[in-house]
């Protein structure tokens, strides 16, 4: 034990034939242990028996889930002995047929122990993970499991102000593909500004099988007095202002004189904004009864200038 020789004496053999020619003596191994070679002497006497390593065979499992690309991929194959490093033993490109979300590989022919009799254990590693994949190997079953992980993308909305004075806080939701996605933003305007923006970020830019999202944003709640429009190429939300409308009444009386009165009066209606000029907005003519009063309303006005400054509006008569 624990020597790589062993001697064995044949005596008391004849050392030639009847004739007295000389024997030529020769040995051989009757059964030959498993897993070995055996090679004889040239003088026919030595025998030597060679270690050979049984084979074995890995058969690897590559798993795709989620995502489109269905890449080809190199897995390599490793082995070792208890004690002893990792060594490299081969590699393989690997491509999923269109369609399929695996496939299967077989490295045969493999040494299952070293040059000593020792095991191999064999494990596996995919060389280089897909862009966009995160990778997984289970090496009691030698499965390679690549799980698709989106790319992130960023939305950047832009409120835009055209008029008005208020710029009050206002709420912004994101949707995609159609559906509210997240929870509303508010976003609010420093005072003097006419716009302001906000980036949603780390947003998923495709679902789980690699398909483009579409991300849009709304106005959740249009404020009072201000149209909205959305530029969805830009993402840009834009609210202008609209003046609410008001009446006004004009008032036309007489003193005395009520034979000398002509048959109609023309009323004009002007509007200014603190000490700006005043403008002429609408005239109309009135017949006239007698009655002491005649009155005249002027219907669906502007209460603001496009900044939304109160008018004072004021009537004059023409040509009196």
């Amino acid at each position: 034990a624990g020597t790589n020789e062993g001697t064995t004496v044949f005596e008391n053999l004849d050392l030639t034939d009847d004739k007295g020619n000389y024997y030529t003596y020769t040995v051989d191994e009757k059964n030959v242990p498993a897993n070995y070679n055996k090679t004889i002497s040239e003088d026919g006497l030595t025998i030597t028996n060679s270690y050979t390593s049984p084979k074995t065979k890995v058969k690897i499992l590559k798993k795709w889930q989620g995502g489109k690309d269905r890449k080809d991929i190199e897995i390599e194959l490793y082995r070792k002995v208890e004690g002893k490093g990792l060594e490299f033993v081969r590699s393989q490109k690997i491509t999923t047929p269109e369609g399929s979300n695996e496939i299967t590989y077989t490295f045969d022919n493999l040494d299952k122990t070293d040059n000593k009799g020792n095991e191999y254990k064999y494990t596996i590693d995919e060389k280089s993970v897909p862009e966009n994949y995160k990778k997984s190997v289970d090496n009691n079953n030698y499965v390679v499991t690549n799980t698709y992980v989106s790319p992130k993308t960023e939305l950047k909305v832009t409120k835009k102000w055209i008029g008005g004075k208020e710029r009050g806080d206002i709420k912004v939701q994101l949707y995609r593909n159609g559906k509210k996605h997240l929870e509303p933003v508010t976003l609010k305007t420093d005072k003097g500004l006419n716009q302001v923006s906000y980036t949603f970020a780390d947003l998923d830019k495709t679902d789980e099988n690699g398909n483009d999202y579409t991300y849009t944003v709304d106005e959740v709640e249009t404020p009072k007095n201000y149209v909205k429009s959305i530029d969805s190429k830009n993402n840009i939300i834009t609210n202008t202002y609209v003046s609410p409308k008001v009446n006004v009444v004009a008032t036309k009386k007489w003193i005395g004189g009520e034979n000398a009165r002509p048959k109609t009066i023309t009323l004009a209606l002007f509007r200014k904004v603190g000490t700006t000029e005043k403008e002429k907005v609408a005239e109309k003519e009135i017949t006239v009864t007698k009655d002491a009063e005649l009155k005249h309303e002027f219907k669906n006005l502007d209460e603001t200038d496009k900044n939304g400054n109160k008018y004072v509006y004021t009537v004059e008569e023409i040509n009196v």
